[in-house]
C-alpha cells in the first residue's frame, strides 16, 4: 500500500487531495467541530493541506501530532497555526515546536489519522508504532471521545483486517475518491 501510495503522480495527489477536502468540509461533524486534530502528509497519504487551508478560514482550532521525545511511544496534540514552528522528529515526521504552542488533547471534537490500509468495518492498519492506539487509549482516560476518522486513499481499501482488543475502529473512512 505505501508503494502505491508513493506512486501516485502529483496530478493524481492533488485531484485527491482537493476531492478529500470537499467530503471532509461538508461533514457535519467537521463542520460543528471547533477543534480539529490532523497530520501533514508524508510518505504519499492523501494530502490535507487543502482542508487545513479552509478549517484556518473557518477559525477552527488545529492541532498536529507530537511524539514525545522524553516518553517512549507517547504522542500529544499540539497546536497547529499558520506560523507554527515545525521541525522534524527523530522519523523525519514535522510536528510543532512544543515550546511555542500548547496541547489541546483535552478539547479536541475531531480527530483525522492517516491509514495504511482499512476495510468496511472501520477497522485501520497504521505505520506500527502504536502512537495513534496509545494516544486514543490516553485520550479515552481522560474523557475525551473525539469523532475518529480515518484517511486514506480509496485503493487501501481491504477485505479485512485483524482486530487486536485494543485496536478502536474508525467512525468513518475518508478517501478522495468515491467509495
Amino acid at each position: 500500500m505505501r508503494a502505491q501510495r508513493k506512486a501516485l503522480t502529483p496530478e493524481q495527489q492533488s485531484a485527491s487531495s482537493l476531492a478529500l477536502a470537499q467530503k471532509l468540509r461538508e461533514d457535519d461533524n467537521i463542520q460543528a467541530a471547533s477543534s480539529i486534530a490532523l497530520y501533514l502528509s508524508q510518505d504519499g497519504e492523501p494530502d490535507l493541506m487543502p482542508f487545513i487551508q479552509w478549517a484556518w478560514a473557518q477559525g477552527k482550532t488545529l492541532a498536529l501530532p507530537r511524539v514525545d521525545p522524553q516518553q517512549q511511544g507517547i504522542m500529544s496534540f499540539y497546536t497547529y497555526q499558520p506560523n507554527t514552528l515545525l521541525q522534524p522528529n527523530r522519523y523525519g515526521i514535522l510536528e510543532p515546536d512544543q515550546h511555542q504552542t500548547q496541547t489541546i488533547d483535552e478539547t479536541l471534537d475531531v480527530l483525522l489519522i492517516p491509514l495504511v490500509a482499512f476495510d468496511l468495518e472501520g477497522k485501520r492498519l497504521g505505520m506500527g508504532g502504536g502512537y495513534y492506539d496509545r494516544a486514543l487509549a490516553r485520550l479515552h482516560n481522560l474523557g475525551v471521545t473525539p469523532t475518529l476518522y480515518g484517511i486514506a486513499h480509496a485503493f487501501q481499501q481491504v477485505e479485512s483486517l485483524a482486530c487486536e482488543p485494543w485496536d478502536i475502529p474508525m467512525q468513518k473512512i475518508f478517501t478522495g475518491s468515491d467509495n
